[in-house]
Parts: structure tokens; sequence; C-alpha cells
């Protein structure tokens, strides 16, 4: 399933933290997606790395995913979201590996 699936959502960190949310493209660019739900005491500066969490079925920790783009909003008075540009170009991407073992 390609992360550009609105439906799936990756638990993903800041790269150097605890700090982990959810990750899910909003669907308004191929190229960006959405961390949502990171504690507000959480830092993340522009240019940080984002990796998955392990705590995702079939992604296992320390997947790098994406950079910071910037904060995107509070979500509420506990958590926010930041915008993240993904490393890989979904939108060309023509051919995908199928895994015999996960079928």
């Amino acid at each position: 399933i390609s992360i550009l699936n609105p439906d799936l959502s990756i638990s993903c960190m800041i790269k150097g933290s605890d700090n982990f949310g959810s990750l899910r493209w909003d669907g308004k660019h191929p190229q960006e997606a959405v961390l949502e739900g990171l504690p507000k005491h959480a830092v993340a500066n522009k240019g940080d790395t984002i990796i998955t969490s392990g705590f995702s079925d079939g992604f296992p920790k320390g997947i790098p995913v994406g950079i910071v783009l910037k904060q995107q909003s509070e979500l509420d008075d506990n958590f926010f979201a930041l915008r993240i540009k993904l490393l890989a170009d979904f939108s060309t991407l023509s051919t995908v590996k199928h895994d015999e073992r996960r079928a």
C-alpha cells in the first residue's frame, strides 16, 4: 500500500527522540505528508529526519521517511502536527517489489 493512500497511517518518530505520531497523506501533494499526534513538548526543527518507529506492522524501526518542512498546526492543547517532505517521490514510482513471504 502506498503512503498516498489516505486510509494508511504509519507510526513514525523524530529521529533522535522518543516522540512519535501517525504519518498520513492528506491528499494535497504527492511529495508531502503530515505527522500528526506529536506531544506538545516534542521538539522538531525544519530539516529534522522522520523515521519509522517500529510500531506499525511491516515497517521496522529506523527507516528514513521524510524531512520536517514546518510545524503545520496545533491539534489541541496536547498535540501538534508537522508537514513532512517525503524522501521518495511516490508520484513517479512505477515498480514495487512484492515480498512473497508477506503474501
